[in-house]
């Protein structure tokens, strides 16, 4: 956490406007959201089964291993409560980077359009 609070230091210092994105995976269940990032993305799969898939392939475990890991997190519907922003990879690759270009284009709004005036 050290690094990342410098290397954001670093980059604001270059550019006051940068949109930095960090991976936080526990940022919300630590609650340590506050203060730290000016929004939070949360990124989702569902139905359930995808998710569960998807850390079986990854990680090359059993359906058991996966829904202990995934079960030990906090409940997507908590997740997304703290979100100001929701990407949705239910879908293919394709579809995971149109959503991605959806958000960039809010937080670009948000960050340097109308609503910052």
């Amino acid at each position: 956490m050290e690094y990342e609070r410098k290397e954001v230091g670093r980059i604001k210092g270059l550019d006051d406007k940068a949109i930095i994105v960090t991976q936080a995976a526990v940022t919300i269940e630590a609650g340590s959201q506050g203060g730290r990032f000016d929004r939070l993305i949360v990124v989702y799969v569902s139905p359930p089964e995808v998710q569960f898939r998807r850390v079986m392939e990854r990680d090359g475990i059993s359906q058991e291993e996966a829904e202990k890991i995934i079960g030990s997190q906090l409940p997507i519907e908590e997740k997304l409560k703290f979100a100001h922003y929701v990407i949705d990879n239910s879908g293919d690759l394709a579809d995971l980077k149109s959503e991605v270009e959806r958000v960039y284009e809010l937080i670009k709004l948000t960050k340097y359009g109308l609503k910052n005036k």
